[in-house]
């Protein structure tokens, strides 16, 4: 799967999740999100790519933009 499909992908997971459309480098923050609505995003990313986080340093990402390139490299 191409980067550009990841982003698309997790903009829609965060705008369901949230109701604000974010842009690919706007931090989580902005839509308000906080630890549990993170930890919650993560749980719908390992479903949707299949793909399991191993660890906080993969979790504690701050924007789109560095959720896409650890799950682009999950995915390789």
């Amino acid at each position: 799967m191409k980067r550009e499909e990841i982003v698309k992908v997790l903009q829609g997971l965060v705008e369901e999740q949230t109701g604000v459309p974010l842009e690919e480098k706007s931090s989580f923050a902005e839509a308000g999100m906080d630890s549990l609505d993170r930890l919650e995003l993560c749980v719908a990313v390992e479903r949707q790519f299949s793909i399991v986080f191993k660890g906080p340093k993969e979790e504690n990402v701050d924007s789109i933009s560095e959720l896409a390139d650890v799950v682009s490299r999950k995915l390789k």
